[in-house]
């Protein structure tokens, strides 16, 4: 069985142990853990973030729909001499012959 003295030297080593390896440890993962916190956006701003990419993804979807029906519309549309493929009607580049699918008649 130990005696009193012994359990005052193991005492002793854990304390050294303590203060030796595990303290310098801790202070290490709490300078840590504040830097992390000074650069952590706050809460109130990833919401805003979140509210502004949910606005903006129904917007681009709103837009790719619109592209889809204006792509689908630009094929039908008649010109004299054809149907115009590659330019919206509002293009100032002039067709070439390519461009153009003869009418039948």
């Amino acid at each position: 069985m130990l005696e009193e003295k012994d359990y005052q030297e193991i005492a002793h080593l854990m304390r050294v142990i303590v203060e030796s390896d595990i303290t310098p440890k801790l202070q290490k993962l709490a300078e840590g853990h504040e830097l992390m916190l000074e650069t952590l956006a706050p809460k109130s701003r990833v919401e805003e973030l979140e509210e502004e990419v949910s606005f903006l993804k129904s917007i681009i979807k709103l837009h790719s729909e619109e592209i889809a029906k204006l792509k689908k519309g630009s094929v039908k549309n008649k010109f004299p001499g054809g149907v115009r493929y590659g330019h919206p009607p509002f293009c100032r580049v002039k067709p070439c012959h390519t461009d153009t699918i003869p009418r039948k008649r």
